[in-house]
């Protein structure tokens, strides 16, 4: 996590677990937020960049969550 409190923004980095949906696993995934307060410490703005699927089911790419520690 990332935080400057001048700019009043933070940025958060982690993964989620893998888990079990409709007996697919699915996970690990990798994610990226930011987030922007107001002068009263409240969300003012969010985004997020979620990681959903491996590549390959999809763009025959590398699924680059399984490179997560």
């Amino acid at each position: 996590m990332i935080i400057d409190e001048q700019q009043r923004q933070a940025v958060i980095t982690g993964h989620f677990n893998e888990f079990i949906y409709h007996e697919q696993q699915m996970g690990p995934w990798r994610f990226v937020m930011t987030l922007q307060f107001n002068e009263k410490g409240l969300i003012t703005h969010q985004q997020d960049w979620i990681n959903y699927t491996p590549k390959a089911d999809f763009m025959m790419g590398k699924n680059l969550n399984k490179t997560i520690p």
